[in-house]
C-alpha cells in the first residue's frame, strides 16, 4: 500500500534532510500565492524485506516506521561505545560489520551525511571511531597548478635541448622535469582523504551507498518528466505537436548549459564522493596515467581536430546543445521572410527587400518573438558570466528561436514554420497578420494560372529554353519564369519576362542557403556550427556557382540586350544560377529545388573536403597564428586586416589591405573589394611564411 502523502514524506526525508538537495523540488512553479498544490510527481520507493526465504514488499508506512526507528536513536550510545572499545578484534569486527558501508548522519556538520567504510576503536580513550575514505577532485590546487604550468612552459622551451653537444643529459632539463614530477605526485597524494571521527552524535540512516545511484536516476527522470510537461505547454502555445520531441528539447539547450537537472553540480559530486560506493584507488591511478599518455601539444590540438573532423577521420562526440539547430534555423527564418517579402512587395528591388529582411531577422526582433512564445521560460542555460548582460541573453533567445524553427522544420517541414513565425510576429494585430499570410502569386503565374508553355510554340525566345529543360530533366509550368531567370539587368523591360532576374536571384540565394544547410545538418551529425559554415561557404561561393553555370551551359541561354555586352564575370554567373533556383522555387516549389541542389551541388562536397578547399587563405593564416600562440594563453593573437587605401574612380575602386600579426605587417593585397583584397593579403603572407620556413629548414640541414 502506497499513500501519496507517505511517499512525499519519504522524498522530503531522503532528498532534503539526509542529502540536503534543497533545489530538488517537485511542486509546480508560477502558482498564485495562497493556493496549495501537491507535487507534480510522487516518488514511490520500492523497499523489500527478505524473511523466512520469502521476499516481502514493504508499504510506505512500514518504510516510514523503519526510518523513524533508525533516526530516533544514536549510532552507538555511551554504554555501547564503552563496551565496544573493550572488545577483542574478532568480536569488534563482528559487531560493527553490519554497519560497514552505511550512510550515517550528523546534522551538526555540513554536509551532514557521510559513508562509514569501517570502524576502529581506542581502548585507552574508550572511544569508537568511524573511518571514511574519499578522493578529491582531479584538478590541481591553484598554487600548485600555477607552478606546474610554469615548469611545463620551461620544459617546452628546453625539449630540443635534452642533451648537450657532448650527448650528456642537460642538467637544467632534468632538474625541471624532476621538480614537476615531484609536484604532481604530491598533488596526487593530497587527493586521497581519510576521515577518522568519533561516532558520538551520528545516527544510522538505514541507507546504503546504492541509494546514491537511485537518487541520481530519480533526479534525471523527474527532470525529463517535468520538462516534457513544459514542452506540452509550449506545444499548446505554438499550436504544433512534435512527432520527435528530442528535437525541441535540444532546441532549448544553450551551449552554456550543464546537465545539473536543477541541482548544483558540486553538491552532487560531494554526495557521490561522501555517500556513494568508494572508488578503487588503483583504478583511479591507471585512469590518470592513461590520461597523461593521451595529451597532445596544446598549440596544434585544436587545428588537428578541425582537419580530422572536416576530413571525416574521427566521429567526434554528440553535440548536446542547440548551436547546430540554430545554424539550420537561421536559414529557415531567412527563407520564410524572403518568401513573404518577395510576393508581398512585387515592385521592390533587391536592395529594398534585403533591407526589410535584415530588420525582420535581426536578433532584437527574434528575441522579442521568442518571448512572445514564452521561450525565455523554456531555455536551459547556466547562470554564468556569458549571459549576465541583457544583450547577451537576448542573443541567446534569438538563437533559441532559430533553433526552434529548425526543430519544427525537421519535424514537419516549412509549412508549420511559416505558421508559427506568422503567429509570433502578428498575433496581436490580426490585420497585419492577414496581410502577411496572404501571398499573391507571381505576376507571370497570375497571367497564366494553368501555365504558359503554349507561348513557346509561337515565341522563338521561349522555344530556345526547351533544350535547357531537356538537359536538366526539368519542365517548367510557366516557361516565362525560366526566361526571366536568364534575363539580365541590362535588358530593356518587356512584356515577355516583365523585368530582369535580380529579384529571383535574391530569392534563390535564400533557397540555396537553406537546402545546403539542411543537407549538411543531416549528413554531418558530428560537425559543429563552424565546421558546417566552412563547408556551406565552399558550396555556395561565387566560384562554385560559376563552375556550375559553366558545367550546365547556362551561358548559351542568357537573354542579352541588342547592343554588345562584356563577358560575364564570376559574380554574374553565380547570380544566374541563383536566379534559376529562384525561378524553379516559384514555379514548382522547394522539393524540386532540393532535387536539383542534391544532384548538381552536393556531390562536389567530397572534392572540397579532400582538397581542403573549405580552408581558404584567411582561415589558413588564422590557423598558423593559432599554432604560434604561447602555452596556456587564453587570448591568442589573431591576424588583423586594415584598409590602407582606396584608389580609382567610384565605378572602379581598388582597395589596398594589409594583414598584421602582433603589430607587425605581414603582407598587403589589392583588389576590387575589401574581401578579395584580404584574401590576396593572406595568400601573400602565407607564401612569405612558407619561403621563410623552407630557407630555415635548408640552413638547419646544412648545419647538421
Amino acid at each position: 500500500c502506497f499513500a501519496p502523502e507517505d511517499c512525499d514524506d519519504l522524498q522530503e526525508y531522503i532528498f532534503h534532510e539526509i542529502f540536503e538537495m534543497m533545489n530538488f523540488q517537485l511542486r509546480p512553479k508560477h502558482v498564485p500565492a495562497g493556493i496549495e498544490t501537491c507535487p507534480m510527481i510522487h516518488i514511490m520507493p520500492r523497499f523489500e524485506c527478505f524473511k523466512d526465504g520469502l521476499v516481502h514488499l514493504w508499504s510506505s508506512k512500514t518504510v516510514l516506521a523503519y526510518f523513524l526507528s533508525k533516526g530516533g536513536s544514536p549510532l552507538f550510545d555511551k554504554e555501547e561505545v564503552s563496551s565496544h572499545s573493550r572488545l577483542n578484534d574478532e568480536e569488534f569486527t563482528r559487531n560493527t560489520g553490519r554497519l560497514k558501508q552505511s550512510i550515517i548522519l550528523n546534522t551538526q556538520f555540513k554536509p551532514s551525511a557521510v559513508r562509514a567504510d569501517w570502524f576502529e576503536r581506542d581502548a585507552d580513550k574508550r572511544e569508537v571511531y568511524f573511518v571514511h575514505n574519499a578522493i578529491r577532485s582531479a584538478s590541481y590546487p591553484i598554487g600548485i597548478a600555477a607552478r606546474i604550468a610554469k615548469l611545463e612552459n620551461t620544459l617546452n622551451k628546453l625539449k630540443n635541448e635534452k642533451r648537450n653537444s657532448y650527448g650528456m643529459p642537460n642538467p637544467e632539463y632534468e632538474a625541471t622535469k624532476l621538480e614537476m614530477d615531484k609536484l604532481k605526485e604530491e598533488a596526487r597524494a593530497a587527493r586521497i582523504l581519510k576521515l577518522r571521527e568519533p561516532v558520538a552524535g551520528y545516527i544510522d540512516t538505514g541507507l546504503k551507498p546504492d541509494v546514491v545511484a537511485h537518487i541520481a536516476m530519480v533526479t534525471i527522470a523527474c527532470h525529463h518528466i517535468r520538462y516534457n510537461f513544459s514542452i506540452s505547454v509550449f506545444e499548446e502555445i505554438i499550436q504544433y505537436q512534435f512527432n520527435d520531441r528530442r528535437l525541441i528539447e535540444l532546441a532549448f539547450i544553450h551551449s552554456s548549459f550543464r546537465t545539473s537537472y536543477g541541482t548544483p553540480i558540486d553538491h552532487v559530486k560531494n554526495i557521490v564522493n561522501n555517500c556513494g560506493y568508494r572508488r578503487k584507488y588503483g583504478t583511479e591511478e591507471k585512469r590518470e596515467k592513461k590520461k597523461v599518455l593521451k595529451i597532445t601539444p596544446q598549440q596544434v590540438a585544436g587545428i588537428v581536430s578541425l582537419f580530422n573532423i572536416m576530413g571525416g577521420e574521427i566521429d567526434g562526440e554528440p553535440i548536446l546543445h542547440n548551436e547546430r539547430l540554430e545554424y539550420l534555423g537561421d536559414a529557415v527564418v531567412e527563407l520564410i521572410t524572403s518568401h513573404h517579402l518577395f510576393f508581398m512587395l512585387p515592385h521592390h528591388f533587391e536592395g529594398g527587400l534585403a533591407t526589410y529582411r535584415t530588420a525582420l531577422v535581426q536578433n532584437r526582433n527574434l528575441a522579442k518573438l521568442a518571448k512572445s512564445c514564452r521561450m525565455d521560460e523554456m531555455l536551459q542555460f547556466a547562470h554564468g558570466a556569458d549571459l549576465i548582460n541583457e544583450a547577451d541573453f537576448k542573443h541567446a533567445l534569438a538563437n533559441s528561436f532559430e533553433a526552434v524553427m529548425a526543430a519544427v522544420y525537421l519535424d514537419g517541414g516549412l509549412g508549420p514554420c511559416d505558421i508559427i513565425f506568422s503567429k509570433a510576429m502578428y498575433e496581436n494585430d490580426p490585420e497585419l497578420k492577414q496581410i502577411w499570410d496572404h501571398c499573391n502569386e507571381h505576376e507571370l503565374k497570375r497571367e497564366d494560372p494553368l501555365g504558359d508553355r503554349e507561348l513557346s510554340q509561337i515565341t522563338p525566345a521561349l522555344a530556345s529554353f526547351h533544350e535547357l529543360e531537356r538537359r536538366l530533366g526539368i519542365q517548367f509550368n510557366n516557361i516565362r519564369l525560366l526566361a526571366k531567370a536568364f534575363t539580365r539587368r541590362n535588358v530593356p523591360n518587356n512584356d515577355l519576362t516583365k523585368g530582369h532576374n535580380q529579384r529571383l536571384e535574391w530569392l534563390g540565394d535564400s533557397v540555396l542557403q537553406l537546402l545546403i544547410s539542411d543537407f549538411l545538418y543531416k549528413n554531418f551529425p558530428n560537425h559543429h556550427e563552424g565546421h558546417m559554415s566552412l563547408l556551406r561557404t565552399s558550396l555556395v561561393s561565387n566560384q562554385t556557382q560559376s563552375v556550375v553555370c559553366d558545367d550546365l551551359g547556362f551561358l548559351e541561354f542568357v537573354i542579352k540586350p541588342p547592343h554588345r555586352v562584356p563577358e560575364l564575370k564570376v559574380k554574374d554567373k553565380a547570380d544566374l544560377v541563383e536566379a534559376f533556383i529562384g525561378a524553379l522555387y516559384v514555379d514548382s516549389g522547394i522539393e524540386h529545388c532540393r532535387a536539383f541542389v542534391r544532384i548538381v551541388f552536393c556531390p562536389r562536397l567530397r572534392h572540397f573536403i579532400e582538397s581542403e578547399q573549405w580552408n581558404d587563405a584567411k582561415s589558413h593564416l588564422q590557423q598558423w597564428c593559432l599554432a604560434m600562440r604561447k602555452s596556456r594563453n587564453e587570448m591568442p593573437a589573431m591576424p588583423e586586416y586594415r584598409v590602407l587605401g582606396i584608389e580609382g574612380p567610384t565605378n572602379n575602386r581598388i582597395f589596398r589591405v594589409g594583414v598584421y600579426f602582433r603589430g607587425e605587417r605581414l603582407s598587403t593585397g589589392a583588389a576590387s573589394n575589401v574581401h578579395k583584397a584580404e584574401l590576396k593579403a593572406a595568400e601573400s603572407a602565407l607564401a612569405d611564411l612558407e619561403s621563410v620556413s623552407a630557407s630555415r629548414g635548408n640552413s638547419k640541414s646544412k648545419t647538421g
